[in-house]
């Protein structure tokens, strides 16, 4: 997350789909990723999208063009819905 101070990011442990995940939430993001792995290992269903390019903390670009669509995040007893964009 290049450019977002660390008071503008936070590090929180969820559960998604029953397992427990360490969750990433930065404040100035409109969308929400995931790791193609955490993707294979929960058994998500994905969906083809438009492409979109994503820069990570390290400078570099990944390229997100599958879609986790209603995924159910709980967090603090919270549960969310959200579309999780795939990072290959």
């Amino acid at each position: 997350m290049a450019g977002h101070s660390v008071s503008e990011t936070l590090c929180i442990n969820d559960s998604v789909h029953g397992h427990n995940v360490v969750i990433l939430i930065d404040r100035g993001s409109i969308h929400n990723f995931v790791q193609d792995k955490i993707v294979h290992f929960l058994h998500l269903t994905t969906q083809s999208t438009k492409q979109l390019r994503v820069m990570v903390g390290n400078g570099s670009e990944l390229c997100c063009d599958q879609v986790c669509k209603a995924v159910s995040v709980t967090t603090q007893g919270h549960k969310f819905v959200v579309d999780l964009y795939v990072m290959a």
